[in-house]
């Protein structure tokens, strides 16, 4: 399966749109410019749990196996203790600021909470298909709205879409080790409290709209393996190296 997402926020474009290609093991993200320019592609094998980023400009590209992310992800973790305890000694205005700062590095100093999601009963059609509609709530506060698509309305089956089931579980274990990251910011793929796929999604911040995702394109189409592999002529990089 291919789908191709655009976000927007006030009515405008605001990110980069996306196109993610799907089979039964495999998963890839590809990252455009408003231009149409690719940029950036992930790839995840959902055989051997790695990751592949691809920087198309450079023509690099870096391999992070799961036991390699787990362990960035562990020493995030110990950086961000230390932080807070070097937090804990300085004044209130100190600490504000420092949190403001961190937060525009989209960096939470706090553990995440979940987000549950349940049906509103409302439906709602979106790309021509009928989708359900749910609201995501952390700690009893909107947080988000999705309207989802069940498989068969998209032509497709839960086995082909294998690969986002595979990386929404790995992302998942992840960040049930990592209390900085929520298994959330991907709820726009896939989440448990729901079956099938988003089409359009909303968030919220402080009751306000700041963001609205939507796909603006599904078809069903064979894809051929070399998507889900690094280019012959990108360079690898070490990903040891700074870390």
């Amino acid at each position: 399966m291919v789908g191709r997402v655009t976000a927007y926020m006030g009515g405008e474009t605001f990110s980069n749109p996306m196109e993610l290609k799907i089979t039964e093991n495999n998963f890839r993200i590809n990252e455009y410019s408003i231009e149409g320019v690719e940029e950036e592609s992930m790839i995840f094998n959902g055989i051997s749990e790695e990751l592949i980023i691809l920087s198309h400009a450079t023509k690099e590209y870096l391999i992070i196996s799961k036991q390699e992310m787990t362990e960035l992800m562990n020493q995030i973790a110990m950086v961000k203790e230390e932080l807070k305890a070097q937090m804990e000694m300085m004044s209130p205005e100190e600490k504000a600021y420092m949190e403001q700062i961190m937060a525009q590095q989209g960096i939470s100093m706090n553990d995440i909470p979940k987000t549950s999601y349940s049906p509103s009963g409302k439906k709602e059609q979106v790309l021509g298909r009928s989708c359900q509609h749910y609201e995501g709530r952390t700690e009893d506060v909107l947080v988000t709205e999705v309207w989802v698509s069940s498989f068969k309305s998209l032509g497709i089956s839960e086995k082909e879409i294998n690969g986002l089931i595979l990386f929404s579980k790995y992302m998942k274990e992840i960040a049930e080790g990592f209390q900085a990251m929520s298994d959330d910011d991907f709820s726009f793929l896939l989440h448990e409290d729901y079956q099938g796929i988003p089409l359009k999604e909303r968030s919220y911040e402080g009751g306000q709209l700041t963001s609205e995702m939507v796909v603006v394109e599904v078809s069903v189409e064979k894809i051929s393996d070399d998507e889900f592999r690094a280019p012959a002529s990108y360079s690898m990089m070490d990903f040891n190296e700074g870390n």
